[in-house]
């Protein structure tokens, strides 16, 4: 991945069919953002925002979905088999369900 950017916060953008490849994006705030039809691909998500960004049709893929915030922003955005095992604890928590290991 190459290194972080030096902004972080995109707050209310609009990155329609943008391509955010191989970038650390770690708490990038993308809060209010228009991701219509973005793609993440070898993206480095961990804790980043997107309360209420438009995700349709945004697409997710080999990324790291750790701990993100805004989680139900995710509606009509399509995300890698491989990747949904990190997101489903995060969607989890967001629901309020509790994951217990035997």
């Amino acid at each position: 991945m190459t290194a972080a950017p030096t902004c972080r916060l995109f707050v209310s953008p609009a990155f329609q069919n943008v391509l955010f490849e191989d970038c650390v994006l770690t708490r990038a705030d993308f809060q209010n953002a228009d991701l219509t039809g973005a793609r993440f691909v070898n993206c480095d998500l961990t804790g980043a925002q997107f309360s209420h960004a438009k995700m349709t049709g945004t697409r997710l893929t080999g990324c790291v979905l750790a701990h993100l915030g805004g989680v139900s922003s995710l509606a009509g955005a399509t995300v890698s088999g491989a990747d949904l095992v990190a997101l489903t604890y995060t969607l989890a928590g967001a629901l309020g369900i509790n994951i217990e290991d035997s």
